[in-house]
C-alpha cells in the first residue's frame, strides 16, 4: 500500500487536515473515464445511424431525431464525464501531496509536543526560586547553586515557550492546509454534480459503485446521490442527517446564502435527532415557505426546555397578536415533534407524524381560533398571568388576578388555542417561574387547597396533558366559539370540570374524544 493511503492518527495536531483515500479516488476516476469512452462510442454509433441508403420522409425524421435530439445529449454527457474524470485524477495527485504535507506537519507537531514535555520535566526537577521576602543565602556555595538554578529555570522556560509556539504554528498551518483541502474537494464535488446532472443515471451506476464511502470526504459525495438515496443515507448516518437536509433544501432552491445558524439550524438538528426524513423537511419548507427569517420571532423570547430537550418560549408583556401566533407556529416547527408517542404506554392515541399536513392543520386551527391571539394574549398578560408557547402548537398559561382566575377550573381549561392551567395564586414573574418549573419538570402541576403548587399523585406527563388540550383546541376550531362554549360549558359540564363527576347521560364526549387518561381523569 502506498504511504499516502496509510491510515494515521493526528494526535499532535488534533485533527486530520486532509482525510481521504487516494486509491479509491483513482478507482473512481477510472470508472468515469470508462463511462465517458462508452458514451462517446454510443454517440458515434448514433451518428452512424444517420448515414446509409435509407431515404424518404421517415428516414429524414429518424435522422433529425438522432442528430438533433438524441446524439447531442449523449455526446455532452461523455464530455462532462471526461471532465469529471480529469478533475478526479488531478484531485488524486493533489490529495496525495496534501496528505504528505499533513504527515510532515504531524511529525513536526509531535516533536514540539515531545520538546514541551521534556521542558516541563526539566522545570519540575529544578528547585523553586527563593521567595523574595527571604534574605539571600550567606553561604557562597548555596548562592552559586541558586544562580545556576535560576539560569536553568530560564533556559527550560524558554525551551517550553519555544516548543509551545512551534506547536501553535503547526496547528495554524494545519488549518490553512485544511482550508486548501476543502477548496480542492469542493471543486471536485462541483464537477461530479455536473456529471450527475448531465449523465443518464444508468451510466453513473458503475461510477457510484467505484466511489464507495471514502472516495471523497463528507459532504462532497452527496453530489452523486438521488433524493431517495440521500434519505437512506440520512437514516443510516444520523450524525450527518441535518447536513443532508440542508443540502436538499439548497438543491430545491429553498435555502441560499451562508450556512444558517440559530433556530433554523436547530430545527434541522431536532428533525435529524427525531429521524425525520429529509424529504419531509423539503416538503414543509416548500409548502409553508419556511426560511431562516421565520425563526427570528423566537430570538428575543426566553427559551425554556423540558427534560427531553424540547423548546417552550415565554411570551413577554407587550407582544403583539401576530407575533404570538407566529411564535406558537414556529415553536411547533422548531421542535419537529411532541414526544407524545413516548410519554407513556397508557397513551390514549398514537402520535401524529410531523409533516407539512400537520402544520397546515395547526395554521387552519389558529385561523379559526384567532380570537385566542387577538384578544386573549393581551387579556392574560394584562391581568398579570403569563403564557408560554408549546411544542404542540398552542399556548399554555397560568396565574393572574381574580378575574383571570375565573377562566381556569379543575386541572385547567382550554379556551381556543390557549390552555389555562388552574394555578391562580402567582402573578407576574412568579407565574412565569411556575411555568418554567412546570416545563423543566416535564410533569403537569396543580395548585392544592393549602396553596402549595406541585405535581399530582399520578405524575401526569406534560406531553400527554398538552396532547389532550390540543385536541380541545381543535374542537373549539371545528365547532366555533359559540357552539363549543354552549355544548361543552353548558348545563352539567361545570360539574364534570370541577368535580370529575359524570354528566347525567354518563359521559362527556368532548373529554372522551380528547383522551381521558391523557387528561388525567383516570
Amino acid at each position: 500500500m502506498r504511504p499516502d493511503t496509510v491510515t494515521e492518527t493526528f494526535d499532535a495536531l488534533g485533527f486530520d487536515p486532509a482525510p481521504g483515500d487516494v486509491d479509491t479516488v483513482d478507482t473512481a476516476a477510472g470508472c468515469l473515464r470508462t463511462s465517458s469512452r462508452e458514451l462517446a462510442a454510443a454517440a458515434e454509433r448514433l451518428w452512424g445511424a444517420t448515414e446509409g441508403e435509407w431515404r424518404g420522409a421517415t428516414a429524414t425524421a429518424f435522422r433529425d431525431l438522432v442528430s438533433d435530439d438524441l446524439r447531442p445529449p449523449v455526446a455532452d454527457a461523455a464530455d462532462v464525464l471526461a471532465d469529471a474524470a480529469r478533475h478526479l485524477t488531478a484531485w488524486s495527485s493533489e490529495l496525495a501531496e496534501l496528505q504528505r504535507r499533513a504527515r510532515a506537519l504531524e511529525r513536526e507537531a509531535d516533536q514540539a509536543v515531545a520538546d514541551a514535555a521534556a521542558a516541563r520535566s526539566d522545570l519540575a526537577g529544578i528547585p523553586s526560586a527563593r521567595p523574595p521576602w527571604l534574605p539571600p543565602p550567606s553561604d557562597p556555595g548555596e548562592a552559586r547553586r541558586e544562580r545556576a538554578n535560576a539560569r536553568a529555570r530560564e533556559t527550560a522556560g524558554q525551551a517550553l515557550g519555544g516548543a509551545e509556539d512551534r506547536l501553535a504554528d503547526c496547528r495554524r498551518r494545519a488549518h490553512d492546509l485544511a482550508d486548501e483541502y476543502e477548496r480542492g474537494a469542493a471543486a471536485v464535488a462541483e464537477a461530479l454534480r455536473k456529471a450527475s446532472a448531465a449523465t443518464p443515471p444508468s451510466a453513473l451506476a458503475d461510477v457510484g459503485d467505484g466511489l464507495g464511502d471514502d472516495a471523497l470526504p463528507w459532504p462532497y459525495g452527496l453530489a452523486l446521490m438521488s433524493p431517495e438515496e440521500l434519505s437512506a443515507y440520512a437514516a443510516a448516518h444520523p450524525e450527518h442527517a441535518a447536513d443532508v437536509m440542508e443540502y436538499r433544501l439548497r438543491q430545491e432552491g429553498l435555502l441560499d446564502g451562508d450556512e444558517p445558524g440559530g433556530y433554523y439550524r436547530e430545527w434541522l438538528e431536532n428533525a435529524a435527532e427525531r429521524g425525520i426524513d429529509p424529504e419531509t423537511i423539503v416538503e414543509i419548507a416548500g409548502e409553508h415557505e419556511i426560511d431562516p427569517d421565520d425563526f427570528a420571532v423566537l430570538d428575543d423570547l426566553e427559551e425554556v426546555t423540558d427534560p427531553d430537550g424540547k423548546s417552550f418560549f415565554l411570551l413577554p408583556d407587550g407582544i403583539t397578536a401576530d407575533q404570538a401566533r407566529l411564535a406558537v407556529l414556529m415553536t411547533y416547527i422548531l421542535n419537529a415533534g411532541t414526544d407524545y408517542g413516548s410519554a407513556s404506554p397508557d397513551n390514549d392515541f398514537e402520535e401524529t407524524p410531523y409533516s407539512a399536513a400537520e402544520i397546515a392543520r395547526i395554521i387552519a386551527r389558529q385561523d379559526k381560533n384567532s380570537w385566542s391571539y387577538d384578544d386573549d394574549v393581551e387579556f392574560v398578560n394584562g391581568n398579570d398571568g403569563r403564557l408560554v408557547t408549546t411544542p404542540n402548537g398552542m399556548l399554555m398559561g397560568l396565574g393572574g388576578n381574580w378575574l383571570q382566575d375565573r377562566y381556569s377550573l379543575n386541572g385547567g381549561t382550554t379556551w381556543g388555542d390557549t390552555f389555562m392551567v388552574n394555578i391562580d395564586g402567582p402573578s407576574g414573574e412568579d407565574a412565569a417561574q411556575v411555568l418554567r418549573d412546570m416545563v423543566a419538570s416535564g410533569r403537569a402541576r396543580y395548585e392544592f387547597d393549602d396553596g402549595s403548587i406541585g405535581p399530582g399523585a399520578s405524575g401526569l406527563d406534560l406531553d400527554r396533558l398538552l396532547h389532550h388540550e390540543e385536541i380541545h383546541s381543535q374542537q373549539w376550531a371545528d365547532l366555533g366559539y359559540a357552539r363549543f362554549a354552549a355544548e361543552y360549558l353548558g348545563a352539567g359540564a361545570w360539574e364534570w370540570i370541577r368535580d370529575k363527576t359524570p354528566l347525567p347521560d354518563g359521559h362527556n364526549h368532548f373529554e372522551e374524544d380528547a383522551g381521558l387518561s391523557d387528561g388525567g381523569y383516570h
